[in-house]
This record gives C-alpha cells, sequence and structure tokens, in this order.
C-alpha cells in the first residue's frame, strides 16, 4: 500500500478536527433547539387549557355550569389545535373530578389519582408527559376558579383537562436536525475539496516542482529553475533552492573551466616533457655521434700527423725536382684538407659557449646567399631576397648562424627541382624578434616525415648525399641564441623555415645611433 501524500494527511486531520468540532458545536445546538420547540408547544397547550378554564370559570356563573356552552368552548378548543387529542372539563364534587364537557374523540382517557385531585382542590396545574407506544403526548390539567354566585367566594369549581400529541414538534426537530446535518455535510464536503484543492495549489505542487527539481539537480542538469509561487515559507525555500542551484551551476562551470585548464595544462606539460625527451634523446645521439667522431679523429690524427712528416721529408728530399715537390705539395694540401674536415666534424657535434658579437643580419644573408647563388643557378632555380630595412642589431655568433643559413638553403636547394627560394628577414615587435625565413616551392614534407626532421641523423636523401645533422644543427644553433626553429609544410607545395632570433639592441636604440 502506497504512503499517503503529505497534503492528504493533512487534508484528512483537518476534516476530522472540523466533524469533531461540528459535532461538539451542532448536538448541544440541535438538543437547545428540540428543548425551545418542545417548551414552546407546551406552553400553548397550557395556555389553551387556561383560556378555557378562565372562559368556564366566569363569574356569575351559577354553581352548575352550563353544559352546552362548556361542550361547544372544548370541541372549540380541540378544533383550533389539531394536535390536541383531547379536550375535557370537569367539575369538582367533592373529592372526585366529574366530566360534564368533552370534546369528539377524545382520547386517551386517564383516571385521576387522588393526589391530582387535591392538587386541583390547591390551585395546582398539573403538568405530564406521556409516552404512549409509537406517540408521544403531553398532558395539562388546570383548575377552574370562579366565584360561588350564592356564597360569593372564589373557589376551586373543576379543571380543565388538555392531552396533545407532540409529534408534530418531533417532526420539526426531526427536519432541523437533518437540515443542520445536512449543512454540516455540505461544509465538511465544500471544506474538503476547497482544502484540497488549496493545499494542492500552494503545497503540494510547489513541493512537487522542488522534488524534481532536486532529481533533475542530482542527475546533473543545473539549468532548472523552480518558479516562486508566493512569498511564504515555501516560496522562500524555493528563493533559496534556487540560488543554491545558482551556485552549483557556477560552481560546476568553475570546475569544469579548471578541468579543462588543468588538462590543457596537462597536455603541454606532457608535450613539453615528450620534447624535452626526444631533445635529451636528440643530444644523447649527439654524443654518441661526438664521441665516434672524436675516436674516428683521434684514430686517423695520428696517422694523418705521421703522414704528413714524411710527405715534408719526401718534399725536402726531393725539393730539386720540381714536378715531385708539386706533387708531393698537393698531397700535403689534401691531408691538411682531410684534418679539416674531421677537425670541422667534431666542431659541428660539441655545444660549447659561443663568443657573440653584434651582427648586421640583413648583410650576413646576403653574403650566405652570394655563396650559394651558382649552385642555384646551376640547378636552374631563381634566389630571392626581401630584407627589411633598420633591423635590429642581434648578439649571436657568426659563424654559427652562417652555418645554420647555409644548411636551410642547401635543404631547400635539395627539396626544390623547379620554381624559386625566397629569404626574408622581418621584425616582429610583439615578440621583439627577428624573423630569417627560407621559403622554397619543393615538393613539401609529409606528415610523418615532417615528425622525424630533427631527429639527429634521420635523413631522407639518398646515400652519401646526407648526413641527418643539418636541421640538428640548425636547431641547436637556434637554441644557443635563445631562439627557435618552425616550419610550414604541405606535401606538394613547397616548405617555409623561421628562424628566430631574439634582439639584443632594439630598432629605436639603432636609430639613434
Amino acid at each position: 500500500m502506497k504512503p499517503l501524500k503529505l497534503y492528504v494527511k493533512v487534508t484528512l486531520l483537518t476534516v476530522a478536527i472540523m466533524v469533531t468540532t461540528l459535532g461538539i458545536a451542532v448536538v448541544p445546538l440541535i438538543q437547545k433547539i428540540s428543548n425551545v420547540i418542545i417548551l414552546e408547544k407546551k406552553e400553548k397547550i397550557e395556555l389553551a387549557a387556561v383560556s378555557l378554564a378562565t372562559e368556564t370559570g366566569q363569574p356569575e356563573q351559577p354553581r352548575n355550569m352550563d353544559i352546552d356552552r362548556v361542550s361547544r368552548e372544548a370541541k372549540l378548543v380541540k378544533n383550533m389545535r389539531y394536535t390536541f387529542t383531547l379536550v375535557k372539563v370537569y367539575r369538582l364534587v367533592d373529592t372526585t373530578l366529574v366530566e360534564v364537557a368533552s370534546a369528539e374523540e377524545s382520547k386517551p382517557n386517564l383516571p385521576f389519582l387522588q393526589e391530582e385531585v387535591l392538587a386541583i382542590k390547591q390551585r395546582e396545574t398539573i403538568r405530564q408527559d406521556l409516552k404512549i407506544p409509537e406517540a408521544r403526548y403531553f398532558r395539562v390539567v388546570v383548575p377552574i376558579i370562579g366565584r360561588n354566585r350564592e356564597t360569593k367566594v372564589v373557589e376551586v369549581m373543576g379543571a380543565v383537562e388538555i392531552i396533545s400529541t407532540l409529534d408534530d414538534s418531533l417532526k420539526t426537530i426531526a427536519d432541523i436536525t437533518n437540515y443542520l446535518l445536512m449543512l454540516v455535510a455540505l461544509a465538511i464536503v465544500v471544506t474538503l475539496i476547497s482544502f484540497y484543492l488549496v493545499m494542492n495549489s500552494w503545497i503540494y505542487k510547489p513541493i512537487s516542482n522542488l522534488l524534481l527539481a532536486m532529481q533533475s539537480s542530482q542527475s546533473g542538469n543545473l539549468s532548472l529553475a523552480v518558479e516562486v509561487r508566493a512569498p511564504d515559507e515555501i516560496g522562500v525555500l524555493t528563493s533559496k533552492f534556487n540560488q543554491m542551484i545558482s551556485q552549483l551551476k557556477t560552481m560546476s562551470k568553475e570546475r569544469e573551466e579548471y578541468q579543462q585548464h588543468l588538462a590543457e595544462e596537462i597536455a603541454r606539460t606532457t608535450r613539453e616533457l615528450w620534447r624535452l625527451t626526444r631533445y635529451s634523446s636528440e643530444l644523447e645521439r649527439l654524443a654518441a655521434v661526438g664521441q665516434t667522431a672524436a675516436q674516428f679523429a683521434h684514430e686517423v690524427g695520428t696517422p694523418l700527423h705521421i703522414i704528413n712528416g714524411h710527405i715534408k721529408l719526401l718534399k725536402n728530399k726531393f725539393s730539386a725536382d720540381e714536378k715531385a715537390s708539386q706533387k708531393l705539395a698537393i698531397v700535403i694540401e689534401q691531408v691538411k684538407r682531410i684534418e679539416t674536415i674531421v677537425r670541422n666534424m667534431l666542431d659541428r657535434t660539441r655545444v660549447s659557449n659561443l663568443e657573440k658579437e653584434e651582427i648586421q643580419l640583413n648583410s650576413l644573408v646576403e653574403k650566405i646567399c652570394q655563396a650559394i647563388a651558382p649552385n642555384i643557378e646551376e640547378k636552374g632555380l631563381k634566389l630571392e631576397m626581401f630584407l627589411a630595412k633598420d633591423l635590429p642589431i642581434v648578439s649571436a655568433n657568426k659563424e654559427k648562424l652562417e652555418q645554420a643559413l647555409l644548411n636551410l638553403l642547401n635543404n631547400a636547394l635539395d627539396a626544390t627541382d623547379n620554381g624559386k627560394i625566397n629569404v626574408t628577414t622581418t621584425y616582429e615587435a610583439i615578440s621583439d624578434e627577428i624573423v630569417i625565413k627560407v621559403e622554397d616551392t619543393g615538393s613539401g614534407i609529409s606528415q610523418d616525415i615532417a615528425k622525424k626532421i630533427f631527429d639527429p641523423l634521420y635523413t631522407t636523401k639518398e646515400l652519401g648525399k646526407g648526413t641527418g645533422l643539418g636541421l640538428v644543427i640548425v636547431q641547436q644553433v637556434a637554441h644557443q641564441h635563445n631562439g627557435r626553429v618552425e616550419f610550414d609544410t604541405k606535401e606538394g607545395s613547397g616548405t617555409t623555415f623561421r628562424l628566430c632570433l631574439p634582439v639584443s639592441i632594439s630598432k629605436e636604440e639603432l636609430i639613434a645611433k
């Protein structure tokens, strides 16, 4: 069995209290009305008896009553009240009441008791409730007092007896009782319906709306606001609930924003960690390469020194032979070239403190472009320079920058079969840095290869045409100068590399100089 709703319980309790209150109030009221009606009825019966007794005991009446006149009056009294069932007139003879007149169909006939006769003689009125099966009557006996014509003495001459049914009064009482009970029942029904509707509208619906909103908020929906219907306690509760939901919504939004920010920070940190891991791996690989190169230089350097020493001895020995001296000079030059190559290879794998100087980048770019111009022209390509005016001076190592720029141009040259190569210098005021941009119209870089281009010893060139260290060196030079290397590429549409270097002297300072 389902438990009753709160508003149903309150309604039933209110109706029970109302029924009890009305019962306590109506029952005495009905009793009071019944007493008033019965009392009024009895007073009318007694008044009729008194009137008849007074009329019968008129002065100047002889001792012997006028029976015909008394009979007419008795009939008249009975006919005036349809509820009168008995109207009789008695004459007092010694200690006995003798009937002298009676209305027709007077009933019920009750004998007089001796006590009643004595009471009449003492001028007392007899009042008596009679309960006969299926009927209730009221009996009144009023003494007839008159003046004796002969003795002129006022005395009791007889009595008037009237019996009346009380059924009409009881019926009236029953009708009034039924009417009152019907009004009470109607009031209870109207109160029940009204109270139910009021409780449903003022209490149940607002509480139901609150419960629905709570269930919705439990499922995560914080956008539902409950309407405040009235400024009562439930209205205050609803308003507080809406404020709580609004605060929860704000807190939830802040939490989501914080989680999103946290996720972004985690992703950024992960990327940075991955970058540092890759960079560490690159450094390890470069260290391995450097160690190999050092071993190679050590192993090759000693024989080269020995060879160089013996060749110089041979050159001194054959100094008279011009052709032999020339050939030995060529051998000595090539040995020196081998030593230079080995030493340069070692320099490329070493990370050391750079000696920096203030450099005009446009001059450096022009110099490198002029140096590589013959190779570009030989391949049938076009080289264009777009150099910004009044570039700020940067503090950098000239040889390292030349090496980085030369690697970028060589990569562009190797990747481009036709078209052109553009070299651009610009100053970015927001980031306060100079950007050297090398743009080619070559085949571009695929997405898979683009992820590995800064890995040491990784190359897509044919065997013998590349070492996989060019872009590694460019990145290393950029990091040594607190800068960075960026690139954009689209397979089949060319590649753009940007070498970004921080400015040491501002443009305003340069103009001031």
